[in-house]
């Protein structure tokens, strides 16, 4: 198999050139047979002559040899796949890992940090009020109505 891009007959395995090695593709288009169709004995039920039955083992051969050409060329995508998604995935969590340390960061240069001490506690001093007011909420006032007898248990 001939790289288009190096033009090697190896196969480009971790380097980092734009059109790293992808497995070859097996077009449908090719024929399968490229022999004797054999039709007259499908459509009949007349025994292969010899030299009939010598080309059909050929054909046969050839046929499975094909299939596990496909089968491996099948592995091969599925191991290339299982690699894709794995190295997703360390990207994927690299990724997470760098928006939260900028996200981190960020915060570091929030405008509130720069604010002198005494401003912000004059703010927090003038949202709360002091001495807290103490009522009743409701919940408590329907705690407090609780009645056993009329309780289910």
């Amino acid at each position: 198999m001939v790289l288009f891009h190096t033009g090697s007959p190896r196969m480009c395995l971790g380097c980092d050139c734009p059109n790293h090695y992808t497995p070859f593709t097996i077009s449908c288009d090719e024929q399968t047979d490229t022999g004797p169709t054999f039709d007259s004995l499908l459509r009949s039920n007349d025994p292969p002559s010899p030299s009939e039955e010598c080309q059909l083992r050929d054909s046969i051969s050839e046929g499975e040899a094909r299939v596990a050409a496909i089968d491996d060329h099948v592995a091969a995508l599925q191991q290339a796949l299982a690699s894709i998604g794995a190295e997703l995935e360390g990207l994927d969590d690299e990724r997470e890992k760098v928006l939260a340390r900028i996200a981190e960061r960020k915060r570091l240069l929030s405008p509130v940090r720069r604010l002198p001490h005494e401003i912000l506690f004059k703010i927090f001093c003038s949202t709360v009020i002091f001495p807290m007011p103490r009522s009743q909420s409701q919940r408590e006032t329907d705690w407090w109505d609780f009645h056993p007898s009329e309780s289910a248990l």
